[in-house]
This record gives structure tokens, sequence and C-alpha cells, in this order.
């Protein structure tokens, strides 16, 4: 039977301030029994008070229970056990500079390497590029000239149209059209391209790009049309040549063409039967495209007008 110095010894430790500071303890310790009570549960060696206490530093895992039993030995203070734990090694930033040398070092040796063939490839390069450029180039400057074409023409409507000869341009055409709508229904939707024609034609006369001697062939040409070839009446055929005298002609031509327009359809219209008569009403008829044109340039320009006072007005004020 062991004595009761030897039970006394191996149930109570020994005390800190007894321990030789010379003395150390071994590195590996495989077994330690455990001073806690022995008691069955079940779930393996642990809970016979065995436990595995191995050195941390080795990187072998310990049981949690005995982990803390080992961590509560040390002699660092509750607050400062924070401050032992292992810190994480900061990123190697030069891993990142030496790759980026890397790629910059393989960039400039293929663009060495490239440039020893330059000379060869590059007129392959340019016989491939120029159809394409040519066929770039096409498309390109067919919208640019639209474009010019479009901001010009938008400008020039803006400032230089004269608003006051369009609108005697307007109302006169539109006497000739309304007598020619009153004896026919059809008389303007039948030939709408005719009289679209006359107004482009008596534009480009106006202007000076259509002598005055070819421009009465013209307006004869078209009576002849109309009258010969389309076997229609005397004031359907008249219409065209009507419309335009009296929209670009002198006063007295205006005049004149209105008066002997009017006297031929009243004539033409009393030689109509009732059954005739009857188709002429009830039909609504377009304006030609002309004249429709004439007024947006007139609704365009006074809408620019109107934006300049605006805009000068509030620099007045403002200043």
């Amino acid at each position: 039977m062991a004595s009761l110095s030897h039970i006394i010894s191996a149930s109570t430790p020994t005390p800190t301030f007894l321990r030789l500071p010379l003395l150390r303890e071994p590195r590996f310790k495989p077994f330690v029994i455990s001073p806690k009570p022995i008691a069955f549960t079940g779930r393996g060696l642990g809970s016979f008070g065995v436990s595995y206490r191995r050195n941390v530093g080795l990187g072998f895992a310990c049981n949690a229970v005995e982990r803390e039993d080992w961590m509560g030995d040390s002699s660092i203070p509750d607050q400062m056990k924070h401050l032992a734990k292992e810190a994480p090694n900061p990123p190697n930033k030069w891993l990142l500079f030496s790759g980026f040398a890397l790629l910059l070092y393989t960039w400039r040796a293929i663009l060495w390497e490239l440039s020893k063939y330059e000379s060869v490839l590059l007129p392959v390069v340019n016989i491939i590029l120029d159809p394409i450029k040519l066929l770039l180039r096409i498309p390109m400057l067919l919208l640019s000239a639209i474009y010019t074409f479009v901001v010009y023409t938008f400008q020039t409507i803006c400032f230089y149209t004269p608003v006051p000869e369009l609108t005697r341009v307007i109302f006169f055409s539109s006497i000739v059209l309304s007598i020619g709508g009153a004896m026919s229904t059809d008389s303007i939707d039948s030939q709408k391209h005719l009289l679209s024609l006359a107004g482009i034609v008596s534009f480009l006369t106006v202007c000076g790009y259509v002598p005055e001697v070819l421009f009465w062939v013209f307006l004869s040409g078209l009576f002849s049309y109309s009258f010969f070839v389309r076997k229609t009446d005397v004031v359907l055929a008249g219409l065209t040549p009507a419309t335009a005298l009296a929209a670009i002609g002198e006063p007295w031509v205006r005049g004149f063409v209105i008066i002997l327009y009017l006297v031929v359809a009243i004539v033409q219209y009393s030689k109509y039967t009732e059954v005739e008569r009857a188709k002429v009403r009830g039909k609504m008829v377009m304006t030609p495209l002309p004249l429709q044109v004439a007024a947006l340039s007139i609704g365009i320009s006074m809408a620019a007008a109107w934006a300049r006072h605006r805009h000068l007005l509030w620099m007045a004020m403002a200043s």
C-alpha cells in the first residue's frame, strides 16, 4: 500500500512557487491522466478521463477541454491573452510586381519579334484595308453631302424665306385649284404628279435655272399631253398651266389667267348633264405637294423669327 505522502503528492499538484525554474517540462506528453473523476458516457476515450495532450507548436490537434485547461495554466493575464494570438502574415506584394515585370518583358519581346516582319506584313495589311476604307468612304461621303444639304436648306428656309411672296403664291394657286376642283372632284388627284412637276419647274424658273422660253414650252407640252394624250377636257388640261402661271406670273398675268380659267370652267360646266354635275359634289380634295412645302417653309421661317425675337428679348432683359 502506498504511503500517505505518496497519496497526497499524487492527488495534490505542486505549488508554483516550489517549482524550480531550471527544470523544463518534456516537449512531448503522450498521455496524461486527468484528475477529473472517471465516468462512462459512451463518447470515446475522452469520457474515461484519458486525453491526448500534444505539442501545439508541432501542429497536432488536441481536445477542446484540455486546450482550455492548458491555456489556463499560462501566466499571461486574461486581459493580455488576445495579444498572444498569432498575427496573419502580410500579403506578399513582390509577387505582383514580379508578375507585372514578366508581362511587360513578354510584351516588349513580342513587339520586338514582330518588328522584324513589319516590312513584310505592312503591305499585305494595306492591300486588305484599302478596299475596306474605300467601301466605307463612299457612304460617309453620301451621308456628309445629305447632312450638308439638309443643314443649308434649313438655314436658308429660316433666314431667307420670302414669306409675302410665298403667301401670294399659295393664295392665287389655291384660287385656280378651287375652280378646277369645283368642276371635277378628281381634277387634282388625277394629275397630282403633273402639278408637282409644274411646281418644281416654276421654282427653278424663279431661281433663274430655267429660261423663260423653256418654261412656256414646258407649259404648252403639259397642256398638249393632258388634252391630246389623256383625252381630258379643256378645264382639266388647262389646270396645271393655269396654276403655274397664277403662282409665279406677273400681277397682270395672274389676273388674266384666273379670269380666263374661270370663264372656261363656267362654259364647260354649263355643258354638263345633271348626272355629271351630281358626281362633282361630296368629295375632299388633297392639296398638291408644292403648296404644302411652301406652307411648311412659311411656318418654319415664322417660328425661327419668333425664337430669335424671344432670345434677343431675353438677352436684353438679362443684361
